[in-house]
């Protein structure tokens, strides 16, 4: 044995715990990306939501003042017209 090369092993415990650093990493980074896109859509789900309710309670404001405003020279009118029939009736 004198004229044989030694036999080289392989290191087959750093391949498995190099083997099980990668996985590890790989899961952590899936997860993490997963958490980051559920976080991004989650705001700007919020985003979305947010402005349009501002857009319906400024439309709904407007139209509920335009209504009482209306309602209000309506009534007016009304009471008016009532009161200058009952002075001319007299």
């Amino acid at each position: 044995m004198s004229g044989s090369k030694p036999r080289i092993r392989r290191p087959v415990l750093l391949l498995l715990v190099y083997g099980v650093f990668l996985a590890l990493v790989g899961i952590t980074a899936t997860a993490q990306a997963a958490m980051v896109s559920a976080h991004f859509s989650t705001a700007t789900l919020n985003d979305v939501v947010g402005s349009d309710a501002a857009t319906i309670r400024a439309f709904v404001t407007r139209i509920s003042m335009s209504t009482i405003s209306t309602r209000r020279v309506r009534a007016r009118r009304r009471h008016s017209s009532r009161t200058w029939s009952s002075n001319s009736a007299r």
